[in-house]
């Protein structure tokens, strides 16, 4: 498949867990990769997702948004299990108004509308067997549904859906409120 924008010419911003949380989805993602087969990939929630611009040109304009916004803790509502293929399962979080303030401010900046808005990171990418996919879904669970996570940064990055998953990079990363 060919990308319809080369990947310097897109941008997603992302908003990423403190370090030690960062670190427990890094650890989950790579179990269910591994006993699944699926991609690897960098935990985050994604604030805008394909921003037609090159991720070198949004520093001044990102770091305006991540300043403006304060960090946040929300719980992990549920894990969710679907078909599509980034939001394979995940885990799902309620909307807090310092996100909503932050998503609105980045609409109104990169002049998108980007649809509705589910708050979530996703822990599995891919199609997996429904079985498998929910005995997973079950123990995943057990192990983050209700713990709350903390969100403390904004990153720029050059991930894009049509930009290979491998090649997905955080460009640029600003804490929140600083």
């Amino acid at each position: 498949m060919s990308p319809t924008h080369p990947p310097s010419a897109v941008t997603s911003l992302w908003i990423l867990a403190n370090e030690a949380e960062e670190t427990d989805f890094i650890a989950e993602i790579g179990r269910l990769a591994a006993r699944h087969g699926t991609p690897v990939f960098h935990p985050h929630l994604t604030l805008l997702g394909d921003i037609p611009a090159d991720p070198a040109t949004l520093s001044e304009r990102v770091r305006a948004l991540a300043t403006a916004a304060p960090a946040f803790t929300v719980p992990v509502e549920d894990i969710v299990m679907t078909d599509a293929f980034y939001r394979s399962f995940y885990a799902g979080f309620p909307l807090p108004s310092a996100l909503q303030a932050l998503r609105t401010a980045a609409i109104r900046e990169f002049s998108l509308d980007p649809g509705p808005f589910t708050p979530h990171v996703s822990l599995l990418y891919g199609p997996v067997p429904p079985d498998a996919k929910a005995a997973s879904a079950a123990e995943v669970a057990q192990r983050w549904k209700g713990r709350a996570v903390r969100f403390d940064r904004l990153a720029i990055t050059n991930s894009g859906n049509d930009v290979p998953i491998s090649d997905w990079r955080c460009l640029l990363t600003i804490p929140l409120g600083s």
